[in-house]
């Protein structure tokens, strides 16, 4: 106890000695306070933001403020977050550049897509699979070629009402209800019945179909027609096209039952639905 009293004395003794000498040397500073100062106050909070929509994809996720501004957090490889930077992560949400106005976003795997309240779709972060839309695209030669950690318009001048990014592909609905999609096609996720592996700008899904919701899986796509009736395309590993087979199709096919759906959810192998109700009698 003795030690422990004569280690404080000192220790004491010496910061009263620095704090002397520090006097001579700055009038200011004239107490052992000023030479070891507290910790700071921490910074207020900042006000929580107030999001309209949120989009969780593979890595990260996203979503658009009351304001239309775009905040997206987590991973930020290949520029994920869309904030001019491309290294690390982000535990909180961080504001993507260009202050463009928009009206959704939906998150992929390592990018993010988004459609402003005109109707304009941007892309941005990785681009392994074509999945930015831009025309661009990685390869083993140049694998940060395509990507970019700023938003990137789509090609194709459409308007869009929504897109759906998951994986490695995005789809999109016009306002016109017609279906496009863009990305990777390894298993005919783009639903355009192309021999491509990567689409690199939106192609128009088969069918002439007229959508009014599309959501993107893993390795497929599910829609559901203004008339009700649900498709899907792409893998069918699981069965997760729902036509009561697991053949994989680079085109829609119809979902059995007989069912009208108001929604679909695409998942990592399989489908949610919502609102299903009987055809006919």
């Amino acid at each position: 106890m003795r030690s422990v009293t004569l280690r404080a004395a000192a220790f004491s003794a010496a910061i009263a000695f620095l704090a002397l000498i520090l006097a001579s040397c700055s009038p200011t500073m004239t107490s052992p306070h000023e030479v070891f100062p507290p910790n700071p106050v921490p910074p207020k909070t900042a006000a929580p933001l107030s999001f309209t929509t949120v989009s969780a994809g593979t890595h990260l996720s996203c979503g658009v403020t009351t304001t239309g501004a775009a905040y997206c957090w987590g991973t930020n490889v290949a520029g994920a977050l869309g904030n001019g930077t491309s290294v690390g992560h982000s535990t909180v949400p961080v504001p993507v550049s260009g202050a463009l106005i928009f009206a959704m976003v939906s998150s992929g795997e390592l990018y993010a897509c988004g459609v402003t309240t005109a109707g304009t779709a941007y892309c941005w972060g990785g681009d392994f699979g074509g999945d930015l839309g831009n025309g661009m695209i990685a390869t083993l030669d140049c694998l940060s070629c395509g990507e970019s950690n700023t938003p990137m318009l789509v090609s194709g001048g459409l308007t869009f009402a929504t897109v759906t990014a998951e994986g490695s592909h995005t789809c999109g609905v016009t306002t016109g209800g017609k279906a496009y999609c863009w990305g990777d096609n390894s298993y005919g996720e783009t639903g355009n019945n192309s021999p491509d592996s990567s689409i690199t700008t939106p192609v128009p899904v088969s069918g002439g179909l007229v959508f009014s919701q599309l959501s993107a899986g893993y390795r497929h796509t599910c829609g559901v027609a203004t008339s009700g009736v649900a498709f899907c395309w792409g893998a069918n590993f699981t069965g997760q096209l729902g036509n009561d087979n697991t053949t994989n199709s680079p085109i829609p096919v119809i979902v059995s039952g007989g069912l009208k759906f108001v929604s679909v959810s695409g998942g990592f192998d399989r489908n949610d639905w919502r609102g299903g109700v009987l055809l006919g009698p």
